[in-house]
């Protein structure tokens, strides 16, 4: 699911953070924590460029703008997107190419939040009405194109903050009365479970793991708030490290809880590990104040902390009682979004202008810089299994950002070939093609790729001999013709008695590298009469094969 350490960015200002072209820094619109002053004379990591590293855009719903937030193994990407004339934002479900809108529950807007290994998506949306109202959003569960409006507890307004593989979803809801607390609840089968504070006012889950353990925050009777583990039907307070508040951000399979606490006295906030019933601070950076942002199956854990100035902070990874400061792309502050099995991290820094932002990507002691659209900035919220991450980007041409898929290791073209196309009537006419009009080709990243530029022509064989005298082809010459390294033209007639004429037209299709990825072979036909029966290909032995480029007799 997403990560928590990113929650500052909300439903209701998600799109509207997104509009680049009049901010002048790139961080405005978020939270005060990720305000940071400009601070430079960091000495920066090793910094390696994206060169294995594709950023591709996802495009939009038809509006201008659109951001993605969370992913899963399959590659299925969610977000939010502008639809054609509005700025209101639908939730969208990308997935090889296409972005799906999803719709709302009947009013405004609609916003997703998390999706699971079987493309299921939490979320909420205004139901039927004219409301824009943040405290009249329903959370809701996208499966099978339908969206599915899970209700709240009493008040107006209930928000899905995540989804685990069977399909339980977490969120928060408001009470009756007039929306002043509000309450965790956990939603299965088709009912939302209240699941209770710490005896105060309100709590807030930040995550659910696959066994469907909840952690979050809440209330106690004093106000004060303390992190809480829910399990079994009961809430357990998971006290803190010695201050008044503590909050938890993230659980991962194993019931290992992340979060952040106040130290005594209440002047700094240390992040912790909490397992087993015992929670144990993870140190800092030097500074007062640090935020835990994900935690992996192996327990190594991803954030950020503040330096000893406490105005500049930087991402770092933990793992056996250490914390690794992970540097910057050469500016002030850094911080890790999240961090897949591999111990890959993703996550966002400045550069050495600390004023435009980057995604990167960090592991083994090398941070990447994950590149843009074509513009100078770009945000990443999360990381798959497969080393994809995913979030958004400006691309010089829009006024707002688009969202991005980062995709590892290049990407494979895939070809797609047509049903035999049909030459008709046998008049002895030679007809000009080009490869685009027997197949189509995309690739493994969902982008798009123009097979008459990326094709090349190897050969074309008939299935009948060229001037075959006497045999009703009316003795001609030059049936084939390679005119371009993706043109063609071929000639509509076949043998009076046979059994119809086969051509296979074969290519190669290449990568943006170079590197032929995908060969494949059309077929044109000219039927033997006009009752529409297939022709009959009996191969190329029965004819010939040209191999070269051949011009047009």
């Amino acid at each position: 699911m997403p990560n928590q350490g990113l929650s500052w960015m909300s439903a209701s200002c998600l799109l509207a953070c997104l509009v680049v072209a009049a901010c002048e820094d790139p961080w405005r619109g978020r939270g005060a924590g990720e305000l940071a002053a400009r601070a430079g004379g960091l000495v920066p990591p090793p910094v390696a460029a994206a060169a294995a590293y594709r950023t591709v855009g996802l495009g939009t719903l038809g509006g201008p703008a659109s951001a993605a937030v969370d992913l899963n193994a399959a590659g299925q990407v969610i977000g939010d997107s502008t639809p054609p004339g509005s700025l209101e934002q639908h939730a969208f479900l990308w997935h090889h190419g296409i972005m799906t809108d999803l719709g709302t529950l009947g009013g405004q807007s609609s916003h997703a939040a998390d999706i699971n290994a079987a493309g299921q998506i939490a979320g909420d949306s205004h139901p039927p009405g004219d409301s824009t109202s943040f405290f009249d959003l329903h959370a809701f569960l996208w499966q099978d194109g339908t969206m599915v409006d899970l209700g709240t507890l009493g008040g107006t307004g209930s928000y899905a903050i995540g989804i685990n593989a069977a399909g339980q979803v977490v969120g928060y809801s408001y009470l009756p009365g007039g929306n002043t607390s509000h309450h965790a609840f956990l939603w299965q089968d088709g009912a939302m479970v209240d699941l209770g504070t710490l005896g105060g006012p309100s709590s807030y889950p930040t995550s659910i793991n696959a066994s469907g353990q909840v952690v979050g925050w809440a209330h106690l009777p004093d106000d004060s708030q303390h992190a809480f583990l829910w399990q079994n039907g009961a809430m357990v307070d998971l006290g803190t490290l010695g201050g008044s508040q503590s909050y938890a951000t993230d659980i991962n399979a194993a019931g290992q809880v992340i979060g952040y606490s106040q130290l005594p006295g209440n002047l700094a906030y240390a992040p912790f590990l909490w397992q087993d019933g015992s929670m144990t601070s993870l140190g800092s950076l030097g500074g007062t104040f640090s935020w835990p942002t994900d935690i992996n199956a192996a327990g190594q854990v991803v954030g950020f902390s503040y330096l000893p100035n406490n105005s500049s902070y930087h991402a770092f990874f933990w793992q056996s009682g250490e914390m690794v400061d992970l540097g910057t792309l050469g500016g002030s502050s850094s911080l890790a979004a999240g961090i897949n099995a591999a111990g890959q991290i993703i996550g966002n820094s400045f550069l050495a202008d600390n004023a435009t932002e980057r995604a990167f990507l960090w592991k083994d002691g090398v941070m990447v810089d994950l590149g843009t659209l074509g513009a100078d900035w770009s945000f990443a919220y999360a990381i798959n299994d497969l080393g994809q991450g995913a979030g958004f980007s400006a691309d010089g041409v829009h006024p707002y950002a688009h969202a991005v898929l980062w995709t590892p290791g290049g990407c494979t073209t895939q070809v797609t070939v047509g049903p035999v196309v049909q030459l008709w009537p046998p008049d002895h006419a030679m007809r000009s093609f080009r490869l685009s009009d027997c197949a189509s080709a995309g690739d493994s990243c969902g982008g798009s790729v123009d097979i008459d530029a990326r094709g090349t022509i190897t050969s074309i064989f008939s299935d009948e001999p060229e001037d075959a005298a006497g045999a009703g082809d009316g003795h001609t010459v030059g049936d084939i013709a390679i005119t371009g390294t993706s043109s063609f033209s071929l000639r509509s007639e076949r043998q009076g008695r046979g059994n119809g004429r086969v051509y296979g037209v074969s290519f190669a299709v290449t990568d943006g590298d170079g590197t032929t990825t995908q060969t494949a072979t059309c077929h044109f036909a000219v039927p033997r009469d006009r009752s529409g029966s297939s022709a009959v290909n009996d191969g190329a032995s029965s004819g010939y094969t040209v191999n070269c480029l051949r011009p047009q007799p």
